[in-house]
């Protein structure tokens, strides 16, 4: 086992209404480190930077993308509380740049402010600049969003695992 298992690892997955994106990047990062054994020991949520879908599941066209893809979401939607998630997320990822801002606009402080990333830094290339919203669009885009976290996820586990073992 090495020193990274030891640790806990407590990430938060941020879009505007923790409906799509967020939802969506949670399973299949909870799916990726369950087949690493480290699902028991990390801490892994999403939420939203409103509350528009508080108590409500994940987009059904955002389900039905997941489970063609062997994810199972089950998250319920809730809006990002800056009183508590600050302290309780080392690791918040914005989906894209204007979830990111609205973030660090909610940080008590630098500390806060220094823990909000956005999600797309850790893609393989580097260049996507966000998650795009599927919600207007077709079906296609929650495929899309789909692929682009599958892509994400083992750099960002990646990341994480060596920030925990540094």
């Amino acid at each position: 086992m090495n020193e990274a298992e030891n640790k806990v690892a407590r990430v938060l997955f941020v879009c505007l209404g923790n409906i799509c994106r967020s939802p969506a990047a949670e399973a299949i990062f909870l799916a990726a480190i369950k087949a690493k054994n480290l699902h028991k020991a990390w801490v892994v949520d999403s939420a939203g930077t409103s509350s528009f879908h508080g108590g409500k599941p994940a987009d059904e066209r955002m389900i039905e993308a997941c489970t063609a893809r062997g994810y199972a979401v089950k998250s319920i939607s809730r809006g990002f509380d800056p009183t508590c998630d600050f302290d309780e997320f080392d690791w918040i990822l914005g989906m894209d740049v204007s979830n990111v801002e609205n973030l660090k606009q909610m940080a008590r402080d630098g500390i806060d402010a220094a823990k909000v990333m956005l999600y797309t830094e850790f893609h393989p290339k580097k260049t996507p600049r966000g998650v795009p919203d599927p919600y207007y669009g077709s079906g296609d885009g929650f495929a899309g969003v789909v692929r682009l976290a599958e892509e994400i996820t083992p750099n960002l586990i990646s990341a994480i695992e060596q920030g925990l073992s540094s």
